[in-house]
C-alpha cells in the first residue's frame, strides 16, 4: 500500500468520525431542548393509581441509616452470607377504605324443616379496588337458632398481596446516568372460582429507592478502540486499540493503559504504543472520554519517535 493509499484511508477515517461525532453531538443538543420538559424526566411519575416511577437516589448515608432499620433476621442472614446492601426499597399501599350496607339477601341459605340449630346465612364482605371494581376478602356465618354466644362465624380469604418491582438504567455511565424504578400493586384472592387469576391494584401511595453511591473505581480489561491524532515531528490521525482502563466503569474511566495503533500522513507511517493515557474530556460537553498521553514510535524507515497522542474511545 502507498503512502497516497494510507494518507486517503486515514482522510477517509477522519470524515467518518467527524461527521459521526457532529450528528451525536447535534442529537445531543436537540435532546437537551425537546426531552429536558417531557414526563420521562420527571423525579416520580404517577401512571396510574397502582404504578409509579421514582427516580433512585444514590444516596450512601442514606442506605446506612435503613440498613439500621432493617430486622435482626435479615440483617443475621445477610452476614452469613459475607453480603453487602447496595439498595433498599420502600413502597407503602393501601385499600380503599369502604363502609357499606349489607343488603339483606344472603348470597347463601343453608335450611331444614323447623328450626334446625344447623340453619345459617352466609354474607361474603367486599372491597374494592383502585379502579372501582370489587373483590371478596372475608366472610360472615349466621346462626340463628344456636344460643347467642354461637351465632356469629367469621372468616378471611387469603389474600394474596403483589408489588412488582422493575429496574430501569441509562446505557451511559457518566454524569447523565440515571436509575430508575417503577413499582406496581395489586391483589389477588386465589380461593374463590369468581376471582381466581384476577389482578385487582390497590393504590400505591408512595415509593422510594435508595442505592449506595458508587465511588469506587477499579482496574477493568477493557479493550476498546479509538481514533486520534499524534504529535510528533508532525501531526497526523491515528486508528488504536487500547486493553485495559481504570475507573468507575468500563465507560467512566480515568485512565486508559496499553494502547497500540498505526497512522500517517503524505509522508510516512508509523507504529506507536503508548503505556498510559489520561481523560482530559470529562468537563468537556457532548464529549466524555478524550484522552491524551505519551507514546513511542517506529516508522517505515524503523525509525523511533516520541509523541503525544490525543484519541477518543468508542
Amino acid at each position: 500500500m502507498t503512502s497516497e493509499n494510507i494518507k486517503n484511508v486515514f482522510i477517509t477515517i477522519f470524515i467518518i468520525v467527524l461527521i459521526s461525532f457532529s450528528y451525536i453531538g447535534f442529537k445531543e443538543v436537540i435532546n437537551f431542548f425537546t426531552i429536558q420538559n417531557k414526563l420521562v424526566n420527571e423525579q416520580i411519575i404517577k401512571l396510574s393509581e397502582n404504578i409509579a416511577s421514582q427516580r433512585a437516589e444514590f444516596n450512601t448515608k442514606l442506605l446506612e441509616n435503613k440498613i439500621k432499620d432493617l430486622s435482626v433476621e435479615i440483617k443475621s442472614l445477610i452476614k452469613q452470607r459475607d453480603q453487602v446492601v447496595n439498595d433498599i426499597g420502600i413502597s407503602v399501599a393501601t385499600i380503599k377504605q369502604s363502609v357499606n350496607l349489607i343488603n339483606k339477601k344472603s348470597d347463601k341459605v343453608y335450611e331444614k324443616p323447623g328450626k334446625d340449630i344447623d340453619h345459617y346465612l352466609f354474607k361474603k364482605i367486599y372491597m374494592k379496588d383502585s379502579e372501582g371494581n370489587s373483590f371478596p376478602v372475608s366472610w360472615v356465618m349466621f346462626y340463628p337458632n344456636k344460643p347467642e354466644n354461637e351465632q356469629w362465624k367469621t372468616g378471611t380469604y387469603p389474600i394474596e398481596f403483589h408489588e412488582r418491582i422493575v429496574l430501569a438504567e441509562t446505557d451511559s455511565t457518566d454524569e447523565n446516568y440515571r436509575l430508575d424504578v417503577i413499582g406496581e400493586t395489586w391483589i389477588e384472592n386465589n380461593r374463590n372460582k369468581e376471582t381466581k387469576g384476577n389482578q385487582y391494584p390497590i393504590k400505591l401511595n408512595s415509593f422510594e429507592w435508595t442505592r449506595r453511591e458508587l465511588k469506587d473505581k477499579k482496574w477493568n480489561f477493557n479493550p476498546r478502540t479509538s481514533i486520534g491524532f499524534n504529535a510528533g515531528t508532525t501531526l497526523f490521525p491515528s486508528i488504536n486499540l487500547s486493553f485495559f482502563s481504570y475507573g468507575k466503569t468500563k465507560g467512566d474511566m480515568d485512565w486508559k493503559f496499553l494502547t497500540a495503533g498505526a497512522g500517517g500522513n503524505n509522508d510516512d507511517w508509523q507504529l506507536h504504543f503508548s503505556p498510559a493515557s489520561y481523560n482530559i474530556g470529562k468537563p468537556i460537553p457532548l464529549i466524555d472520554n478524550i484522552f491524551i498521553g505519551p507514546y513511542i514510535s517506529i516508522d517505515g524507515e524503523n525509525e523511533t519517535g516520541v509523541g503525544i497522542i490525543t484519541d477518543v474511545p468508542f
